[in-house]
Order: C-alpha cells, then structure tokens, then sequence
C-alpha cells in the first residue's frame, strides 16, 4: 500500500510520495490503515494537528496498481478544530462503490484493498513540518 500527500494548489510536483507500506495481506480493518496512516506522518513530522496551521490536503491510500485519471472528490464537509490527526475518508471518483462500502463496512476494505482501490483521506493538518523557531 503507497500513502501519497497531496498539496491541493502546490507547486511542482503537486503531490509526493511519504511512504510505501507493505502488508503481507491486506488490511483487515479501516482502523488498521488509520492506525499506520498516522505512523507513516508522524514518522515524517507531519500530522501534529496544530490547530492554528489549517492548511489541509489529501492523503491518498493506494493497494495494487494506480487506476488512469482517477480524480478526487471531496465531500465538502469542513469543520475544523481538534488536536491530533483528522481523517476522514472523502469518495475517489473512479473507485467509489467499493471505497463507500470499504468504509461503512469495515470488512469490505480487505475486498477493496485486494481489488486495487483507492482510499483517498481529507486530512486537516500543516502541509510542512512544523519550524523551530530560536530565541
């Protein structure tokens, strides 16, 4: 599985890869992937949840190879607030039968996975790593 960080409105390149994580299955459970979701930032000093940095972009979890032309939709629920990382799963276009019952039905996202799908996460956190400032 490949998590991608997407920079809505970045320059180039307009998305980067953070990390690939390699499971011997797929991933049993939505919990599962959220769970090594947030190792994958933290491990990249991303993902502190300040809340007065709202900047948000898309974090893209892929399985199997990347579908062509696949677009993002998001579902334009916004609130904010919070510490931590927010996640939440916004519908890929291409893939959004099986990403929607991958997330109401937990249990589907082992079918997704091994299908190839895209689950693609709304995150609400700084876009850079947070600067240590001296004094």
């Amino acid at each position: 599985m490949r998590v991608v960080l997407l920079s809505p409105g970045a320059a180039a390149p307009p998305e980067w890869i953070v990390e690939d994580l390699h499971y011997a299955a797929p991933p049993g459970t939505m919990a599962r992937i959220r769970t090594d979701v947030r190792n994958v930032l933290s491990r990249h000093g991303l993902g502190n949840g300040d809340p007065d940095l709202p900047d948000r972009g898309f974090l893209r979890i892929t399985s199997g190879p990347e579908p062509p032309g696949v677009h993002v939709l998001t579902d334009g629920g916004g609130g904010g607030g919070g510490g931590g990382v927010r996640v939440m799963l916004s519908r890929p276009v291409v893939w959004q039968r099986r990403a929607d019952g991958a997330e109401r039905l937990g249990a589907e996202v082992e079918e997704a996975a091994r299908m190839g799908d895209w689950l693609v996460f709304e995150l609400c956190l700084p876009m850079t790593p947070p600067q240590q400032q001296g004094q």
